[in-house]
């Protein structure tokens, strides 16, 4: 039933790439027009393509080739805008590679539509302001000793590290409000760590500096080492790698954590959360120079989201599913918080748990099921209809470590995405190869997570369907999941797929050997961008996709087995 469940979900997980509106966005006009100060985010036509990334092996490799890549494009197409801003000292702008765009402050309307108006940029859009996911509860109190949190238990890392395996020598990346560095909890998890005191260059970067409109806060701006003026960052790297010996609440207690804070008092911006990626997957030094891809962690863990009334929409939407794609296609697992707009179903609205590239979690409860607040597909916001979350979590009642040597107790899918992240690292330990293979990780849990039931039956499937728009293919199960990595041979076979026709035009039919296992079809685009995918029975040989009303192009198509990786390049000709 699962599997046959998992077949005629296909189409629900046929998602085209986010749309891309071009000229200026009405936001800055509403905000032009009410008097408010704008801030735009300035989207260069050309784009870089990241095709190739996806047939790379090495996540080494796939970070410098992805980097090389967006950089150069970035470099060749921006300086004729870069030098026009410079000549006008009253405008501050922010160059970014991840998606090619400039972010320019203290222009006014009719500056931004000249930009609009040129050949060379394809959209002026607003910078949206981000928020993180906030807990929706909160005890603050005192840990309980010698007892291990009901969360690591529930997914089986205590058995896991009874193999051995404790996330040694993966690096998680924590995107949120910072850390404090010096919690005992999770102080000699930093990568940056020594006895002699912290080294901060390629360990930490503060994405909130001192820029028009910005709010004063407990860390000040450019803060040169880990900070949290929050609470919510130091919490989910304590659920991720915490090494307390008395209350055991870290999934991957031998993992290493670096961190960004890219939230000002809990709000960001689209320009700080491009900074923050692009600072994964290139660290630099304390004075932003000398990035180095081989420094860049396995994962990054995303506990917060965009609502509409925060700036985020339909005209901002693409640039951050391209961003996440980049982080993807250079090996980077991203972990991402659906939201807590549960129960009702398409409460899934929040970027960017909703998106195609994120790896998107909801939270489960102790009694194992699924959290009123978790929100759930399907996704309604951008009529695709997907698939969200991918799997679910422990997140409620979560302990976890606090500013100020303190301790806290929280709920949300916030807490959920920390112990997944902790989870890959698991898993990568146990197979070191496996870094950097992104979708071949997320299959892992996705084909071992325990089902767990949709009672509302959103998207109009049964009680009983697996994967489900509540619990997606269901609660992690680490021990499983290790298990499945460290018995099984990722073949990377780059031949086998066969395409009729190719090049494709209305339909395409892909060929392959059977497997004995469930199996995953993807397809991407030239920037990496999934633009379909699809869970197939065990025994399957081929696979039809409708390909009309796609752009004429190259498209990288890839089958993941339980024992191997085809891929194939495909070239679409529409007229």
């Amino acid at each position: 039933m699962r599997f046959l469940a998992s077949l005629l979900l296909g189409f629900l997980f046929c998602a085209v790439a986010q749309a891309q509106p071009v000229g200026l966005d009405p936001v800055l006009t509403q905000q032009a027009l009410a008097g408010q100060p704008l801030e735009a985010v300035v989207v260069m036509r050309t784009q870089a393509d990241l095709s190739d990334a996806w047939l790379i092996d090495t996540k080494e490799a796939k970070g410098q080739f992805v980097y090389q890549t967006l950089t150069q494009t970035a470099s060749s197409t921006q300086a004729g805008l870069i030098s026009m801003f410079s000549a006008q000292p009253h405008l501050r702008w922010s160059a970014h590679w991840l998606v090619n765009c400039i972010t320019i402050w203290g222009a006014d309307l009719a500056i931004l539509e000249a930009l609009a108006a040129r050949a060379d940029v394809q959209a002026v859009i607003a910078n949206g302001r981000y928020v993180l996911q906030q807990p929706v509860e909160v005890i603050y109190g005192s840990k309980t000793t010698n007892e291990v949190a009901w969360g690591i238990t529930m997914i089986g890392a205590d058995q896991v590290w009874a193999m051995g395996y404790k996330g040694q020598g993966i690096v998680i990346g924590s995107a949120d409000t910072g850390v404090d560095p010096f919690h005992p909890a999770i102080e000699k998890r930093y990568r940056g760590y020594t006895p002699g005191g912290l080294i901060n260059d390629y360990n930490w970067h503060d994405c909130i500096h001192d820029l028009p409109g910005a709010a004063t806060n407990a860390c000040g701006f450019d803060s040169p080492v880990p900070c949290d003026d929050g609470s919510h960052g130091t919490h989910t790297v304590g659920t991720m790698v915490s090494e307390e010996t008395e209350q055991v609440f870290g999934v991957a207690p031998q993992a290493q954590w670096v961190a960004i804070r890219n939230m000002n008092n809990g709000n960001g911006t689209l320009d700080t959360y491009l900074e923050g990626f692009e600072w994964f997957i290139a660290p630099t030094d304390g004075n932003g120079q000398n990035p180095d891809p081989a420094l860049a962690p396995h994962i990054i863990n995303n506990s917060w989201y965009c609502s509409v009334s925060e700036g985020c929409n339909e005209t901002n939407f693409f640039v951050l599913d391209q961003g996440l794609t980049a982080v993807r296609a250079a090996g980077i697992v991203p972990v991402v918080s659906v939201g807590n707009a549960g129960p009702l179903c398409g409460s899934a609205t929040g970027p960017p748990g909703f998106m195609v590239a994120a790896f998107s979690i909801g939270a489960s409860r102790s009694d194992d099921t699924i959290a009123g607040y978790s929100s759930r597909g399907p996704v309604v916001i951008d009529g695709s209809n997907r698939l969200k979350p991918d799997v679910s979590a422990p997140g409620s009642q979560i302990l976890s470590c606090v500013p100020n040597f303190g301790y806290a107790t929280l709920s949300g899918t916030s807490m959920a995405g920390p112990h997944v992240a902790g989870a890959v690292a698991l898993i990568l330990s146990a197979r070191p190869e496996l870094a950097g293979q992104v979708d071949a990780i997320q299959q892992i849990l996705q084909s071992t997570a325990k089902p767990l039931v949709d009672t509302a039956q959103c998207g109009g499937l049964s009680v009983g369907t697996i994967p489900n728009h509540a619990a997606g293919y269901g609660r992690i199960n680490v021990l499983a999941a290790v298990q499945q990595a460290t018995t099984t041979q990722m073949v990377q076979n780059k031949s086998l797929l066969t395409l009729l026709p190719n090049p494709a035009s209305q339909l395409v039919s892909i060929g392959f050997e059977p497997s004995t296992e469930t199996a995953r079809l993807v397809i991407v685009d030239m920037q990496g961008r999934m633009l379909f995918e699809q869970t197939l029975l065990p025994g399957s040989t081929q696979s039809s996709v409708p390909t009309g009303h796609w752009l004429s192009g190259t498209y990288l198509v890839m089958l993941y087995q339980k024992q191997s990786l085809h891929r194939q390049v495909m070239l679409v000709q529409n007229e």
